[in-house]
């Protein structure tokens, strides 16, 4: 066997594992897609799907994933660094709000998506295991890395809206929402995750 051939066989058997993976990892998020309560949340779960397809792909043919590919799974990142923003926003204004009283409607939700949530989070600590394996196989490859990112900072708004009470939960939904029609987040998050690239 020539070194060409020996470095193609080593290259070749680095897909597969890294293919069986993410395999996985898709089976893992569309199955906590289906679970989670959250329309904006499912969504972002589907398309983080779809990105680990893409990658799939990629590593089946052997070529290098587009800058587009790349492009959306940033948006992934800064969608979840806007929701860390808003998460720790909410954590730092809830002391000074004692007399306020959010609307019902909060309590309800944080009720009625407890179960669903738990099993996303249960679902992402799985994915974020595998994740973890994978970085091991190809420690340079930055999709890996990205992707390990998400991945937690998915779980931290599932475990946030776990443990939140109706008053942090509504402070938190209406940061992200003041954030949306200010850009202040978005201007924020988007500095964020150029400066972790």
């Amino acid at each position: 066997m020539t070194k060409k051939e020996y470095n193609k066989n080593n290259q070749d058997v680095k897909n597969q594992k890294l293919i069986d993976g993410l395999l996985i990892v898709r089976d893992k998020l569309d199955l906590a897609a289906k679970f989670q309560p959250c329309p904006a949340c499912k969504e972002d779960i589907r398309k983080l799907s779809e990105s680990v397809y893409t990658k799939i792909k990629s590593l089946q043919r052997n070529s290098e994933l587009k800058k587009e590919d790349f492009k959306k799974l940033n948006d992934l990142d800064y969608i979840n660094t806007l929701t860390d923003i808003a998460i720790v926003v909410a954590k730092i204004i809830k002391p000074f709000t004692k007399r306020l009283k959010p609307p019902k409607v909060y309590e309800k939700v944080l009720e009625e998506d407890r179960e669903g949530n738990a099993k996303v989070k249960e679902l992402l600590l799985e994915t974020k295991e595998i994740a973890e394996e994978l970085i091991k196989i190809d420690k340079n490859d930055s999709y890996l890395r990205s992707l390990y990112e998400i991945v937690e900072g998915d779980i931290r708004a599932v475990d946030f809206k776990l443990n939140a009470d109706p008053v942090a939960f509504y402070l938190f939904d209406k940061a992200i929402r003041i954030g949306y029609k200010t850009h202040l987040l978005e201007v924020a998050s988007k500095i964020i995750v150029k400066l972790k690239m």
